[in-house]
Order: C-alpha cells, then structure tokens, then sequence
C-alpha cells in the first residue's frame, strides 16, 4: 500500500438546475476561475450519473492552507459564488485525506463513491478491508482501475472510498453492499457513480 495522500481533496456536491441541463457550457466561467486558484493540483467534474442532478467536483490541494488561503481572498471566493450561482442552488463540501493517490480512481472510465457513517468507528479498516475483498474478489474484479479511501474531516465518524472503474453495469449497489457488510452494524452507506472530466 502506498504511504497516506499527502494532497488534501475537496470534494462538492453541488445540485444544478435545468439551466445547467439546457447548456452544460454554463459551468465554464465558475471552473475557469478554479483554475486560477494558487495551490490548486488537479479537478474534476461530472453528473451523478443516477441522479443527473448533482454535479461533483473533486479538487485536490497541495496543502490545507492553501484552500483556506482561498476562502480568505474575498473578491475570488465571491467571484468563483457568483458563477456557480447561476446554475446551482446548493451545494455540499467534504474534505478527505486518502491513504494513497485518488487520481487513479479519479481517471478511470467512472468512479463510484462510497461514504460510510460507522457506528463503531473502532471498526473502520475491518469495514473496508471486507469492501476491498467484495470487490476484488468478485467476477467483475478486472474491471477496478484504482481505489483509495480516507476520513471525512467533517465528521469524524465517516470514510469515503473511491474505486475506479471501466463500465457502470458491474459495479455492486447500494442495497448489495448493505446486505454484505450487515455485520458491521453501519449507521449510513451512500454511494453515487460519475463520468469525470479532469479541467485542471
């Protein structure tokens, strides 16, 4: 296993409006000013592709101070608001220090996102060792690209783990995934699948 992710990774979930749906291109001037951002490494986007309304960035930073640098810069911080504002109406921010690279899971043909609220956080890398062998042991084991996964600064009490694959009609759902890790008592599982486009 590769030594802990030193990048800290923003991830947003952001609900778009119809406007979005009838041009996508509307997004452009917001992701324009993210690129402009000092400290900014890598970004991506893309549609949930379950939902079609909830458009996820990932954002990956060189350091902590760096993001909060840019909450602090006023007129970019409102700028970047003002863009985003015109085609979404709320939005939700995690941040996520994974044990290795995400940019493998994060450059795969879609990536799944699994976020797992535990009740015995004691618990937590039994949890995940079980979903590692769920899905590299499975069938469709060949098809995983990359995974990687991470606390949820937040909270304190949730993972999120990334895995990366090829095609969409393999990856295991939500109530599969809840029925195998029953034992493990977990107070929440979400997970969401997306295409991303790196814009960064």
């Amino acid at each position: 296993m590769s030594s802990k992710n030193k990048h800290c990774v923003e991830i947003v979930y952001l609900t778009v409006t119809d406007v979005y749906h009838a041009d996508p291109n509307i997004s452009q001037p917001a992701l324009s000013v993210i690129t402009t951002i000092p400290g900014m490494v890598t970004g991506y986007s893309g549609l949930d592709i379950a939902d079609k309304y909830t458009w996820i960035l990932f954002q990956e930073w060189e350091s902590f101070e760096h993001h909060q640098a840019f909450m602090d810069d006023k007129p970019t911080y409102s700028q970047l608001l003002n863009a985003m504002g015109k085609f979404t109406n709320g939005y939700k921010i995690l941040h996520v220090n994974f044990n290795m690279d995400p940019n493998p899971a994060l450059l795969s043909t879609f990536t799944q996102m699994l976020v797992l609220k535990l009740e015995d956080v004691a618990k937590k890398q039994l949890i995940v060792d079980e979903i590692v062998a769920l899905l590299t042991g499975s069938e469709s084991s060949n098809s995983i690209h990359s995974w990687a996964f991470g606390d949820v600064n937040e909270t304190g009490d949730e993972t999120l783990i990334l895995v990366g694959w090829e095609t969409p009609q393999i990856i295991p759902d939500v109530e599969y995934i809840t029925e195998t890790l029953r034992p493990f008592s977990l107070m929440k599982i979400e997970t969401r699948t997306t295409a991303l486009t790196a814009f960064i």
